[in-house]
This record gives C-alpha cells, sequence and structure tokens, in this order.
C-alpha cells in the first residue's frame, strides 16, 4: 500500500485528520489495509454502498465489529482526528479533503518546486501548511529543517536553488526514514510511538547529533519548535 493519504481513495473506509503527520498516516494506512483485505472485505463493500453506512465515526466510537471476529479500530491518543466513513468518488465532500496539497512522500520535485512559491512564509508554518504538501505535522517539519540545514523562522523568499533542493530531499529521506524507525522498535505499537531517533524535536538543550551545538527551543501556541543555530541556516 502507498503511503500516501490519497491513495485511501482506493478503499471505502478513510482517516482524515487536519495536521496528521505523515508518518502517523501510513503507520494508520497500513494497519486499516490490514482490515480491509481480510474475509470480511467483501461484506465491507456491500454495506458501503448500502444507505445505512455511517456518515462519521467519531470520539465516541472506539471501533466497529464484523463478522468473523475482525475488528477496525481507530486510535488517537490527541484526540485531534476523525473518520468518515463514505462511498467510492464521495472523498471530495469530506471536509478539507479539497484542498490538501500531493502527498508529501509523492509530490515530484518539480511540482514541489512550482507550489512553494505561492507561499512566502517562514519555512516552518510552509511546511505544516497541508494546502502545500501533505502530511508534515510539528516533529517532523523540525527534523525536515534539521536535516536540510535551514532554520525554521527563515522565509521561503530567501531560499537559493541549491537550498530548495536540499529541502525537497530532506523532506522525503526524513518521512521515510521514521517510517522504517518506527516500524522496526521492538513491541511497536501505533498509538506509543518512540521518537528517541529523533535529530532535534523533542530534544532541546541537548547536543545536535550533526555539529555538538546546544539545541534551541521556541515555543509558541503551545508547540515547540527545536533546531540548531550551529548548523541550521
Amino acid at each position: 500500500m502507498s503511503v500516501g493519504a490519497r491513495e485511501a481513495e482506493r478503499h471505502d473506509a478513510v482517516a482524515v485528520r487536519p495536521g496528521f503527520g505523515q508518518v502517523e498516516w501510513y503507520l494508520a494506512a497500513a494497519a486499516l489495509e490490514q482490515v480491509l483485505t481480510s474475509a470480511d472485505h467483501d461484506r465491507m463493500d456491500e454495506e458501503a454502498r448500502g444507505e445505512a453506512v455511517p456518515d462519521v465515526v467519531g470520539e465516541d466510537h472506539e471501533g466497529d465489529s464484523h463478522e468473523g471476529g475482525d475488528e477496525l479500530r481507530f486510535l488517537d491518543t490527541v484526540k485531534m482526528g476523525r473518520v468518515y466513513w463514505v462511498v467510492p468518488g464521495a472523498l471530495p465532500t469530506i471536509p478539507g479533503w479539497a484542498e490538501l496539497g500531493p502527498d508529501a512522500l509523492t509530490v515530484t520535485f518539480s511540482e514541489f518546486s512550482q507550489r512553494i512559491r505561492r507561499h512566502p512564509g517562514e519555512l516552518k508554518n510552509l511546511l505544516r501548511n497541508q494546502a502545500f504538501i501533505a502530511g508534515v505535522g510539528n516533529a517532523y517539519s523540525d527534523e525536515i529543517l534539521h536535516e536540510a540545514e535551514l532554520l525554521p523562522l527563515r522565509k521561503r523568499t530567501t531560499l537559493k536553488p541549491d537550498e530548495l533542493a536540499r529541502l525537497y530531499a530532506a523532506t522525503r529521506k526524513v518521512l521515510s526514514s521514521a517510517i522504517e524507525s518506527i516500524k522496526a522498535q521492538p513491541g511497536y505499537e501505533p498509538r506509543k510511538q518512540d521518537r528517541s531517533f529523533m535529530a532535534v524535536h523533542g530534544k532541546a538543550k541537548g547536543k545536535c547529533p550533526r555539529c555538538g551545538h546546544r539545541i534551541s527551543e521556541l515555543t509558541a501556541r503551545g508547540e515547540a519548535t527545536d533546531f540548531c543555530r550551529g548548523c541550521q541556516h
């Protein structure tokens, strides 16, 4: 299964969450694929084409039990998510779906370069803007910018061609590596992600793994931005 959020169009069930990170989406989608490819899939397809299908599964609905004993559960520890169950072709009716940019792991460099011109703001906010590319949240925007050696508060308009190329490459590298790192964790559980593999996010006052400089942290609206003043410019 592709890690792309838009790959959910192949199925009748889809989870959409504003700011839902690419890594978290991949892990949730992988679990969803496991259930949808069970012997119960045909029954779910028939049910989705009927009129008694629930439109939204929210916080009050922990899971859906199916014949055969399989269960489809939506676990969201930060209470930011919502699950929509729609028939094929109805994804545009989901709030926010049409505004999503291309998937952060499948967008081409050409499209990335063209779309970024529409957003003149700070790099961290740019990466988290789901209309630019979909799937990057707070933590991984820090990791991407560290990998690209770019400061989070730097303006997009100051980027040189080689820095833009670094930003694109860093986005793909960080997200791909994070998915593999989390999947390889012993006793992995989707709701208990161990992010110790991260370079700077959550590591304020620690040492930068690249240059040894002290990691800085800025906080706004309850969210932390971690970066290295030594090697990010």
